[in-house]
């Protein structure tokens, strides 16, 4: 009988120290470079973006079924294109990456773009809507869609409201501002209207009285001015202290909870265009990742926010169906069509450029909401 037990008991006792000492091997890790503006004077969207990838990695990780662990590499590049060179530099020669992301902005987004593609690195921009990006190369993508694509729209819907007004356009001398400024003068002149006014301003700039007083001069009626909401307030604070009558219409760079604070009630009627993401919207992917955005972090998710979630999911995808080298990550990408995500239902191109729909968006009672003609 004691022969019999003695086997008995060694195998029970493997078997208990197999279940409390096993462990599965780890996951295989996939490093993910990051470069966003975490600090300087839009860090506001630098952090939006972070909170979007922090939730989709959170996410992934917390998969059993999915086969990698997947880990962000963050680099600040604090707004400025130089920071955000020597960043990329340092992810693809120390970091060893095979993609990159973030690179909001089109300045930084074009200023890095050379680097990657001479590296045969992936660049997914999440913001950058400059037309320079579409001719970057082939391993240069975006979720964010073209600047074009908004400043034809606006170009529309003025012709199509106000074709007899007299327009104006003060535009951000930036590579976004100039793509927005580009594609509604082009449009807007296809169309048989006439643009009055047409200048750019600089990165920074506050004062605005004299190109506001050419408006006055010309008879302005609207006034298109894509940028951001620092320079942007500012327009609109000056115009009305001046007592001018002008309609504005803008670009998504508006959309920003600062806008508000500076100028109040000067913002009212505001109209803009802006990537067709809605946080409110009634469909079950929104209003499942806008839950989870609002649990975690307290208040509704941006554009930005649900590019960037949409980013590393689509990535992940990629990883699992084609692999983590730049090649089957630039080809997976390619491949990636009617993809449905938070931010809307997207392909990409030939050109590495993102295909999905935009809105109109406007200021009512000191809130950003969609816009009901």
């Amino acid at each position: 009988m004691k022969k019999i037990l003695i086997p008995i008991i060694v195998v029970i006792i493997i078997i208990v120290a197999i279940a409390i000492f096993y462990k599965p091997a780890p996951k295989g890790t996939i490093k993910i470079g990051v470069i966003l503006p975490l600090t300087g004077k839009v860090a506001s969207y630098g952090q939006w973006a972070r909170n979007g990838f922090n939730l989709a990695i959170d996410e992934i990780n917390s998969l059993k079924n999915y086969p990698y662990h997947l880990e962000l590499i963050y680099e600040d590049d604090a707004g400025d294109s130089k920071t955000g060179v020597n960043a990329i530099q340092k992810l693809i020669s120390v970091q060893n990456l095979s993609v990159v992301t973030g690179l909001i902005s089109s300045r930084m987004a074009v200023a890095c773009a050379p680097i990657a593609e001479q590296n045969q690195v992936v660049l997914l921009s999440t913001g950058a809507s400059s037309d320079e990006i579409r001719n970057a190369g082939d391993y240069i993508f975006r979720v964010r869609e073209s600047g074009i694509i908004h400043g034809q729209s606006a170009a529309d819907y003025i012709w199509k409201k106000w074709n007899t007004a007299k327009i104006g356009v003060l535009y951000l001398n930036a590579e976004s501002g100039i793509t927005y400024a580009d594609a509604l003068k082009k449009r807007f002149l296809e169309l048989g209207g006439q643009i009055d006014l047409y200048e750019a301003y600089n990165v920074g700039e506050i004062d605005f009285r004299t190109q506001l007083f050419k408006a006055k001069d010309k008879k302005i009626e609207i006034l298109y001015v894509p940028g951001e909401a620092p320079e942007i307030s500012q327009m609109l604070k000056q115009t009305k202290e001046l007592g001018l009558e002008i309609q504005f219409l803008s670009s998504p760079g508006a959309e920003n909870p600062k806008l508000i604070e500076i100028v109040g009630a000067a913002a009212e009627n505001l109209i803009y265009t802006y990537p067709a993401f809605n946080p409110d919207s009634s469909g079950e992917i929104v209003k499942q990742f806008t839950a989870r955005y609002l649990e975690k972090f307290g208040t509704k998710p941006e554009f930005i926010a649900a590019n960037s979630y949409d980013a590393i999911k689509i990535l992940a995808d990629v990883f699992k169906k084609y692999g983590y080298k730049s090649d089957q990550i630039k080809d997976g990408l390619y491949k990636t069509q009617n993809y449905n995500g938070v931010s809307g239902n997207l392909s990409f191109d030939e050109y590495g450029d993102v295909i999905k729909p935009i809105m109109f968006k406007t200021v009512k009672n000191g809130q950003f909401v969609p816009y009901e003609d």
